[in-house]
């Protein structure tokens, strides 16, 4: 069942259509199809329910990526002080074809900081490298350093859990201190309440006019967005 809901990704409905599924295009019974929703609820991480009974799936891409850029923007940047959040998924984006590699975050933060300068101050931005399980290395840190130089802070936001004492794991630490890259594990993407900020990421004290505007192609941004003050507080 868990690949049935890996071809879908993210939300299938409810349990009654997801069951409804099984029984039309795959042949189940009823009570086989509903049998196997409770033990896959039970036993695999990846499967929640979801706000009115739905099944979501957050193993496949872009089940991760929507997850996170939603907890970004409703619960993780506002939980730090950051004020008027606009998160955005952009691991699909193609704005800067031509530019090599590194160049594209998965998802970016537009926030005020706690105390800003002054009102007319751009919203920072927080860039964002997502990584499954499967995918996250040393790698990534020198990935999300590269591609986020255009923003304020770099960030890796991991399927996965610290691992203290183990070699592989304190090299990752390590060379994420030494560039400022903020670490963020995440047992359960979708689920904001099983994320653990292991390392913050350091802020840019300059960021060149060059790479920001690399990164705006990249993204999709523009530079209305960073300094649209309408409503900010």
């Amino acid at each position: 069942m868990i690949d049935l809901l890996k071809s879908r990704g993210g939300t299938w409905g409810t349990e009654q259509n997801v069951i409804a599924v099984l029984v039309r295009d795959h042949g189940w019974n009823e009570r086989r199809a509903r049998s196997a929703i409770t033990t896959a609820l039970a036993t695999d991480q990846r499967l929640q329910r979801g706000k009115g009974g739905t099944i979501k799936f957050s193993g496949s891409d872009v089940a991760i990526y929507a997850d996170v850029a939603r907890c970004l923007e409703d619960y993780w940047g506002p939980r730090r002080g950051l004020r008027n959040c606009r998160a955005r998924d952009c691991h699909e984006a193609v704005g800067a074809k031509g530019s090599g590699k590194w160049v594209y975050p998965d998802a970016v933060l537009l926030a005020d900081p706690r105390r800003r300068d002054s009102k007319t101050d751009p919203l920072e931005i927080h860039a964002i490298e997502v990584e499954h399980r499967a995918g996250f290395s040393i790698q990534s840190v020198y990935q999300a350093y590269e591609q986020g130089r255009g923003a304020n802070y770099s960030w890796v936001f991991f399927v996965g859990e610290e691992r203290p004492g183990e070699e592989w794991w304190d090299r990752i630490v390590r060379a994420a201190t030494e560039l400022g890259v903020g670490l963020v594990a995440m047992e359960r993407p979708h689920v904001i309440g099983s994320w653990t900020e292991i390392h913050a990421a350091k802020r840019r004290k300059v960021v060149e006019p060059g790479h920001r505007d690399l990164l705006l192609r990249a993204t999709g941004l523009t530079l209305e967005e960073l300094e649209q003050r309408l409503k900010r507080a």
